[in-house]
């Protein structure tokens, strides 16, 4: 199959930046224009070429890919010269060529993958090993295939070019659909009751501290891009309880949001409660302003979990359309610092305190290993004293236990009279 062919048969990657991708049974390819140019990072040393914008899912396949390419701003990219360069090693399970301006990658997702490093990653299928520059081009570009924690690889539940671009996406109980210019969620909350769908534990940490909550539906690790519409998504259904109760239905659509001071806020977010199933609807054109991050406008949102109203549910919705060239609020940076700052601290307890036991565990098998030794050659001592012949010491030890025994002075007329019965002759005096 030549490059063109594979092309036509891609599509973009729904919230990604200049990426294209495309399934081709069990290989899958990703692609990008490297005549693109979006502008400096943020740190202003390289300028983007292509981005996935973070980690994104590819379906129900339990698959999550993460691609970056760039060049430095003091070597410009030259995309005349990509095809020496993916020609050769380009990292585990990759494989290059080249059509025109695009550098197209295809892997291989029938090979069993390496266990993986990090929260995230439950098995790497493919990866450049960090930043690989792609021959003379001055292109790099870092990739990551992998299966996310908790997950198992299903080729199934790879979507087709069609369903990432328009879906629906499918979930294991719930699915998102478009439908006239409105974005709907439907969630079979009935599976949990009868089994067929397990609740699912998970901590969530906020202000008040860490609640415990069983996930009844999810998005899915990272947010979900609704097609070319550039609309970014998030939802979560939990109870505390261990099955559903619904004790009073919503037929008709009401509007769902936070309560504060001032009473409910409602920023776009509709819901309905029937038949066995939990529905939200919200409009992706929305515009509830810029979120606290500064990084992306809001489009429709419940503003935390809620409680669902007639159910032991909470519901979290969050639509959000990121913002091109925007940068964190001086306050954002303050909580994203004090976020990772309490991470990291938390990280070097949890490194200290194991270091901690595995220092003590050491030093008890240490102690252990010691004592056995001195038993083994306790025993191995007294084994070799048993079948040992005396030594001259013992024997000097003897004799002097002998020497302090008395023993009767000879009668030399006795021994007369003895040698003259047996006619044996006398020893001479």
């Amino acid at each position: 199959m030549d490059g063109g062919n594979v092309l036509n048969g891609m599509c973009n990657l729904p919230g990604a930046r200049n990426v294209l991708v495309g399934f081709f049974g069990t290989i899958i390819r990703i692609a990008f224009d490297a005549a693109q140019d979006y502008g400096p990072s943020s740190s202003g040393r390289t300028r983007s070429i292509a981005s996935s914008c973070g980690n994104r899912s590819l379906g129900t396949s339990g698959l999550a890919v993460c691609i970056n390419a760039w060049y430095k701003e003091s070597r410009p990219a030259n995309p005349k010269v990509l095809a020496d360069g993916l020609g050769g090693y380009l990292g585990s399970n990759i494989k290059g060529m080249c059509q025109g301006t695009f550098a197209i990658f295809s892997v291989d997702l029938s090979v069993d993958g390496a266990p993986g490093a990090g929260a995230r990653v439950s098995k790497t299928i493919a990866t450049s090993n960090g930043n690989h520059h792609i021959g003379e081009s001055n292109v790099a570009v870092s990739m990551l295939i992998y299966v996310t924690k908790g997950n198992t690889l299903d080729l199934s539940g790879l979507p087709t070019t069609t369903s990432l671009s328009v879906g629906p996406w499918p979930g294991p109980n719930w699915e998102v659909t478009v439908r006239e210019c409105i974005v709907f969620i439907d969630v079979d909350y009935s599976s949990v009751n009868e089994g067929s769908t397990q609740l699912k534990e998970k901590k969530n940490e906020g202000k008040n501290g860490v609640k415990k909550a069983k996930v009844v539906a999810e998005h899915g690790s990272f947010p979900m891009a609704l097609g070319d519409a550039g609309v970014n998504l998030t939802f979560q259904v939990s109870t505390c309880d261990d099955a559903i109760e619904v004790k009073e239905e919503t037929k008709d659509w009401m509007p769902i949001g936070s309560l504060k001071k001032d009473g409910a806020v409602h920023k776009g977010v509709y819901f309905r409660c029937c038949k066995g199933k939990l529905f939200f609807k919200l409009d992706p054109n929305g515009d509830f302003g810029t979120s606290t991050s500064g990084l992306s406008s809001v489009v429709a949102t419940t503003a935390g979990r809620v409680s669902i109203p007639g159910t032991n549910m909470l519901g979290m919705i969050n639509a959000f359309r990121k913002i091109d060239g925007a940068r964190r609020t001086q306050s954002s940076q303050e909580i994203e610092l004090r976020k990772r700052s309490a991470r990291a601290k938390k990280l070097a307890i949890e490194k200290k305190a194991k270091a901690t036991g595995v220092k003590k565990e050491a030093a008890a098998n240490e102690i252990l290993s010691a004592i056995a030794q001195k038993v083994r050659q306790v025993a191995r001592s007294r084994k070799e004293a048993k079948g040992k012949p005396k030594t001259d010491g013992q024997a000097s030890k003897s004799k002097k236990v002998c020497s302090n025994v008395s023993v009767p002075a000879r009668d030399s007329a006795m021994e007369t009279n003895l040698h003259e019965v047996t006619d044996i002759p006398a020893p001479p005096a």
